[in-house]
């Protein structure tokens, strides 16, 4: 089976990896950039001279998406960070994967007012793939102001729209926009599914999904009480009888489907 968090659920798993495990959250969040832009270059590989937005915002989301632009500009992308708030405003691991970012010369053209967004926006709406690093999991108000226009914005362009983790503007455990949300065409989700992006409304706005591990162990969700997921072939092939020519219908079994109403 596999697991599917809530948001309080993945951020106790992060804590635990970080304060107990003892794997820094800096090399976390290197792990999970890398992971996407590795979806993100496979997605692009038959494209010629791709020209990838990677639209972040200041928490720990945007530091995955300070990753992951280094690792495409290192691949030979053109890949550019437009930055919706201001520097000064990262913290921890986000703003240690900023100064890198910078450090190896990469570009960021600000976006975090209006006038830098209009500036911008035909270059973040012409890109042949645009990376949502704005807002995480721990996304808990309405999106409203210039946030709101941020992600319109992504919304709007014509290539190929990435969200990392989950859509921003979603709630991680609803799959509700919280006034407006990304429609993502994939989402490379961190670690483990996020219960808004398995169930509706939420996986239509996630497109398909992935998931990136990043090191976090696998037992920790059987350790601390994960129950709810997701059942794949592989947990149902050894419940089935073997498979023989002869077989027919009435000859395999029934199937009992346990649904939520008549109908």
């Amino acid at each position: 089976m596999e697991h599917v968090l809530t948001a309080e659920q993945m951020q106790r798993l992060d804590r635990v990896t970080i304060d107990e495990i003892g794997l820094p959250g800096a090399v976390l969040m290197e792990s999970a950039g890398r992971r996407v832009a590795e979806v993100v270059w496979l997605e692009l590989r038959e494209v010629r001279d791709p020209r990838v937005a990677v639209v972040c915002g200041a928490g720990n989301n945007g530091g995955d998406g300070f990753v992951i632009a280094r690792w495409l500009r290192e691949w030979g992308i053109a890949a550019t960070v437009y930055l919706a708030a201001s520097p000064d405003k990262l913290r921890g691991d986000a703003a240690v994967q900023f100064r890198v970012y910078e450090q190896v010369g990469g570009v960021v053209v600000s976006v975090a007012d209006a006038q830098g967004l209009s500036e911008s926006r035909r270059a973040i709406e012409g890109a042949d793939a645009v990376v949502d690093a704005v807002f995480g999991t721990g996304l808990a108000r309405e999106v409203t102001g210039h946030y709101r226009d941020v992600i319109q914005a992504m919304n709007d362009g014509a290539g190929t729209l990435f969200a990392v983790d989950v859509p921003s503007g979603m709630s991680a455990d609803t799959g509700e926009p919280l006034g407006v949300a990304v429609r993502a065409d994939v989402t490379v989700t961190i670690a483990f599914r996020k219960v808004g992006i398995t169930a509706q409304p939420g996986f239509e706005r996630a497109g398909r999904v992935e998931v990136a591990d990043i090191g976090i162990p696998r037992r920790l969700a059987e350790a601390y009480g994960i129950q709810l997921g997701l059942l794949g072939a592989g947990d149902v092939a050894p419940s089935l009888p073997p498979h023989r020519q002869s077989d027919h219908k009435f000859g395999r079994g029934y199937v009992v489907a346990i649904a939520g109403a008549p109908g």
